[in-house]
C-alpha cells in the first residue's frame, strides 16, 4: 500500500472498507409492511398527526 507524504511524516491512506453490512439499513418486518399498507391504520395515523398539528397551531395562536 503506498504511503502519503505529509509535513509530519508519512500517513497511511484511508483504509476503511465500504459496503459492509453495517452500512445498510435494516429490513422492515412483515408487521411493519402490513401497517404501512393497511388503510384503516393509515387513516388513524393521519388523524392523530393532524390533530397534533392543529393543537400546536392553536397553542401558538394563543401566545400571539
Amino acid at each position: 500500500m503506498p504511503q502519503i507524504s505529509t509535513e509530519q511524516g508519512t500517513a497511511k491512506p484511508n483504509t476503511r472498507r465500504f459496503n459492509t453490512s453495517s452500512d445498510y439499513a435494516t429490513r422492515p418486518t412483515g408487521f411493519t409492511i402490513f401497517l404501512r399498507e393497511f388503510l384503516p391504520w393509515q387513516l388513524v395515523r393521519f388523524l392523530v398527526i393532524n390533530s397534533k398539528i392543529i393543537l400546536m397551531t392553536r397553542q401558538n395562536e394563543k401566545l400571539h
